[in-house]
C-alpha cells in the first residue's frame, strides 16, 4: 500500500506512534524520513538495529550519509555476510 504523495512520516511520528508492516505498506516513508534526518541539524544521532539488508540497501546509504554528516549513527544487524 502506497502511502499519499504528500505524507510525511516525521510530522506523523511526532504526533503518535506510527505502526509499520512491511511488506505490506511501502517502506518508503520511512527511507525518507531517514534521509530527511541525515541531513537535518537538530538530529545529534540515529541508531537502529538491522536484521537483513539488501545488497544495495538504501537504509543503510542514509545511515552513511548521516556519518558523513556527523551525526552517530549507528546500524546493527545481523547480516549474513559483510557489505
Amino acid at each position: 500500500m502506497l502511502p499519499p504523495p504528500d505524507y510525511d512520516l516525521t510530522e506523523e511520528v511526532q504526533k503518535h506512534d506510527v505502526l509499520l508492516s512491511y511488506p505490506y505498506q511501502s517502506i518508503r516513508p520511512f527511507i525518507e524520513m531517514l534521509k530527511k534526518a541525515a541531513r537535518d541539524p537538530e538530529v545529534i544521532s540515529i541508531k537502529m538495529t538491522l536484521y537483513r539488508m539488501a545488497r544495495e540497501s538504501q537504509i543503510v546509504q542514509a545511515l552513511m550519509e548521516a556519518a558523513e554528516n556527523g551525526k552517530g549513527s549507528r546500524g546493527a544487524g545481523g547480516a549474513a555476510r559483510p557489505l
